[in-house]
C-alpha cells in the first residue's frame, strides 16, 4: 500500500498538488479531505506521466468544514488532487490523504489477459480490457455460481421457527449481522457451517429459533429475517481465475479481428514478393485455444449452483 498525506495552509488563490501515486490502473484509490474551511476538490489523473492532466469523470465537489473520504473514478494513469479555496477572504487548513492498494489478488488484471491473448496494449486499449476483465467475471459466476472475490450481501429469510436456517448462498466467510423479526443477534453466538450456508442459533443467542413471521402466520408472505454475510473465497480458487482470464482474452482477441481488416499481408516489388502471417488465421487458432481451454475447465470443475 503507497500512502500519501500532504497538509497545506492555502493563500488566497493558491491550490494544493499532491504527489504523483504513481500507476494507479487496476488499484483502488481513496482520497480523504480534511478542511476547517470551504474546499474546492479536483481529482485528475494523467496517461503519459503528467504532461497532460485530464478530470476525473466524477468533477469538481465542494468540502464544507468537515472530513469528505470519496473513491474517484480514474481510469488510469497516475493520480493528483488539486484544492482551490472556497472564500478569498480566508485561510485554509487542508490536509489531503490518497490512498492506493494495488490489486494483487482476488482479482484478475489487464497484464494477464494480455499475457494469456499474447498481444499488449498497444493493440488493444488497457481501458478496453478492463472492459472485458468486468464482463468476464460476470460470467464466471454463471459458470460456477460462485464470485470471483468475496462479496458481502444482506437478505431476508421467511423464518422457519427452527434453530437453523439454510442461507441461499455459500460458502461463507463471515456472519456479519443477523436480525430476527425487531431482535438483533450477537453473531458470536450463532454458529455458522461455511460450506453449506447454514446458520444455527445457540442456546444464549437473543433469540432461540427463527421464528415464524407476522405472528406464525406464513401466508403474509412477511419476510422476518435479515442476514448480513460475507461469501465467496479468499483468495479465490485458481481455476476460476484462470477461466476469467481465458473469457477476458476471447473478448480481447475479438475485437483485434475486427481491426484486421484492413492489414496488408502480401507485397511485391518488381519480381520479389513476399508475405506475412496472416492476422485472422493466427488470431482465429488463438481464439480456438482458448474456448478449448474454457471448455475443460467447465468441464472439469465441481459446480455449485447458481444464485442471484
Amino acid at each position: 500500500m503507497v500512502v500519501y498525506t500532504v497538509t497545506k495552509t492555502l493563500a488566497v488563490g493558491e491550490v494544493l498538488v499532491t504527489k504523483s501515486t504513481g500507476d494507479v490502473t487496476n488499484s483502488s484509490k481513496n482520497v480523504k479531505v480534511t478542511t476547517t474551511k470551504d474546499t474546492i476538490v479536483l481529482v485528475e489523473y494523467s496517461i503519459d506521466s503528467g504532461t497532460t492532466w485530464l478530470d476525473s469523470p466524477d468533477g469538481t465537489y465542494n468540502v464544507d468544514t468537515t472530513t469528505d473520504q470519496r473513491s474517484p473514478d480514474v481510469p488510469e494513469g497516475i493520480m493528483r488532487v488539486t484544492l482551490g479555496n472556497n472564500n478569498a477572504n480566508d485561510t485554509n487548513t487542508v490536509t489531503v490523504t490518497i490512498t492506493t492498494t494495488s490489486i494483487t489478488s482476488g482479482t484478475i488484471t489487464p497484464d494477464d489477459v494480455y499475457r494469456t491473448g499474447g498481444i499488449n496494449s498497444s493493440v488493444v486499449p488497457r481501458s478496453d480490457v478492463l472492459t472485458y476483465i468486468n464482463r468476464a467475471e460476470s460470467e464466471v459466476l454463471l459458470y460456477t455460481g460462485l464470485p470471483l472475490s468475496t462479496v458481502q450481501e444482506t437478505r431476508e429469510y421467511f423464518g422457519n421457527n427452527k434453530h437453523s436456517l439454510l442461507l441461499d448462498r455459500y460458502p461463507i466467510i463471515t456472519l456479519d449481522s443477523l436480525t430476527i423479526s425487531s431482535t438483533s443477534i450477537t453473531t458470536s453466538r450463532v454458529d455458522v457451517v461455511k460450506e453449506t450456508g447454514t446458520i444455527i442459533l445457540e442456546t444464549n443467542a437473543e433469540a432461540t429459533r427463527f421464528t415464524l413471521p407476522t405472528s406464525e402466520n406464513p401466508e403474509q408472505h412477511t419476510r422476518n429475517i435479515s442476514a448480513t454475510y460475507t461469501w465467496g473465497y479468499d483468495p479465490p480458487l485458481q481455476y476460476m481465475l484462470r477461466l476469467a482470464e481465458c473469457l477476458a482474452a476471447i473478448m480481447m482477441l475479438t475485437q483485434q479481428t475486427g481491426g484486421t481488416y484492413n492489414d496488408i499481408t502480401n507485397y511485391s516489388i518488381g519480381d520479389y514478393s513476399a508475405s506475412l502471417g496472416e492476422p485472422w488465421t493466427n488470431i482465429n487458432r488463438s481464439v480456438q485455444n482458448l474456448k478449448e481451454e474454457v471448455r475443460q475447465i467447465i468441464a472439469n470443475m465441481k459446480k455449485a449452483p447458481a444464485v442471484f
